[in-house]
């Protein structure tokens, strides 16, 4: 009994062993092919897709960001691309502020160069002019992208003194590059400035399309005499380098200012404001993608208060979806709806985001409420420029009484809000001020006050039509 009491301690001791060592080596364990289950995502709302997809579809700061929501505009695109199957095409795109310019040169550019076989693997170069730019920033900026790096400074050892001197001038490359010395850090100009010539010549062999924005603010007289110019050697040699040029002007004459020579090598884009009906397709595709419906009395507002501007649809729109939003996620609204009740708010909402310049000038015109009333009525007139008769028939409508005007006009003149285009007739000198008094006499006067107005002003303008 002894002996099996002993053999059955050691194997008990054994198994113990064995036990601890299987557990030393046992393998790490491997990973799951699959993760591991993960707790079940919340459900995507529509509020927040409509959030999400907002700053694409209506973009008051910022130009239009895809061609879909451009509307309106597809005779200019056309325009554009008759312009650009010659080589060496220069397209000159003016218009007041606010209507759109910079989002169909951008926009109509891109669908262009995807389209058109001269222009394909072509990727648009954009440049927003800014204040005291000349031409060497100008270009210091679009050259390089267009692999013209170096800028070659050729210079010369004088025998008699000995001192070195600057012969030529920057983004100039010379043939003996013996004598030269580079540098990549731009450097203030030198005489003698290169030529536009010059410059044709780095461009040879080079395919662009250059996008030059905000081309009224260069203020420097070289620089406005030196791209009309180079417009025209661009055209005379032949390149495939295209230029557009997109500034505020009444006429492409008077936003560049070109010779007779030259002009023939341009082809002037006017973009004029949207109408009614553009307006409303803004609205209600802009809706539409959003996936939200929209009540018909929605719509008419906008394109009333929008005065044919898209700058004022995408603001207004924008502040409409916004107020929905809110509503939407604090729970007293799931109806997927823009009412007409949501537009005060959206009005408040662009008078509140409106351009500085705009409140400041409006401020001074309701320090005279005679002055406000003119200024409203101008602003709302179907026609543009309004006479001065109609002004006062418009104020009489209004009033019930025989009003002088001639003191309200005036001061509204030398003010700088209204001009006289021709002899007694008048219209806003910035037409986006006009949109902003009309945004802004509806917000503050009464509802009550708004219907008899608004009656009164209809009565003029249906006698007028009839």
């Amino acid at each position: 009994m002894k002996a099996f009491d002993l053999l059955y301690a050691g194997l008990k001791r054994r198994w113990k062993e064995a036990a601890r060592h299987s557990q030393r080596t046992q393998p790490p364990k491997q990973q799951l092919a699959l993760p591991e289950p993960q707790t079940k995502p919340a459900p995507v709302r529509v509020r927040d897709l409509i959030e999400k997809d907002l700053p694409t579809v209506f973009t008051p700061r910022s130009p239009v960001r895809e061609i879909r929501f451009l509307q309106g505009r597809d005779e200019l695109i056309e325009d554009m691309r008759g312009a650009l199957y010659h080589l060496g095409a220069a397209i000159v795109i003016y218009g007041e502020r606010g209507v759109g310019k910079t989002s169909l040169a951008r926009l109509a550019s891109a669908k262009l160069c995807a389209e058109m076989i001269s222009l394909q693997g072509i990727e648009p170069i954009y440049y927003s002019v800014s204040e005291g730019d000349t031409f060497m920033h100008i270009l210091g900026s679009i050259l390089p992208r267009l692999g013209v790096k170096d800028i070659v400074v050729k210079v010369l050892t004088s025998e008699i003194t000995g001192a070195r001197s600057v012969v030529n001038a920057q983004l100039v490359e010379m043939e003996d590059k013996s004598r030269t010395e580079k540098t990549t850090t731009a450097r203030p100009l030198v005489d003698p400035e290169p030529r536009p010539q010059v410059v044709v010549d780095q461009l040879k062999g080079k395919r662009a399309l250059i996008i030059l924005d905000d081309y009224e603010r260069i203020t420097d007289e070289s620089t406005r005499k030196f791209f009309p110019e180079l417009i025209k050697k661009i055209s005379d040699n032949q390149l495939q380098v295209s230029l557009i040029i997109v500034g505020i002007g009444d006429s492409a004459k008077a936003l560049v200012e070109v010779h007779e020579s030259v002009a023939r090598n341009l082809t002037a884009i006017h973009v004029p404001r949207l109408t009614d009906e553009q307006i409303r397709q803004v609205a209600v595709e802009g809706f539409a993608a959003l996936r939200l419906k929209h009540e018909p009395e929605v719509i008419a507002q906008i394109v009333r208060y929008s005065a044919n501007f898209p700058y004022y649809t995408h603001r207004l729109c924008e502040g409409i979806v916004r107020a929905y939003i809110a509503q939407a996620r604090s729970g007293n609204r799931s109806d997927w709806t823009i009412r007409a009740s949501d537009v005060p708010a959206a009005i408040r909402e662009a008078i509140k985001n409106s351009p500085p310049t705009l409140v400041s000038a409006y401020d001074e015109i309701k320090a005279s409420e005679r002055a406000l009333q003119v200024a409203y009525i101008i602003a709302d007139a179907p026609e543009e420029p309004v006479s001065r008769a109609r002004i006062k028939e418009y104020l009489t409508a209004w009033t019930g009484e025989d009003p002088d005007i001639d003191a309200a006009l005036k001061r509204l003149v030398d003010q700088g809000v209204v001009q006289r285009p021709e002899t007694g007739q008048y219209c806003y000198r910035n037409p986006l001020q006009r949109a902003y008094t009309i945004l802004r006499f509806r917000a503050d006067t009464p509802d009550e006050q708004l219907v008899k107005i608004d009656a009164a002003l209809a009565r003029v303008k249906k006698a007028a039509t009839s």
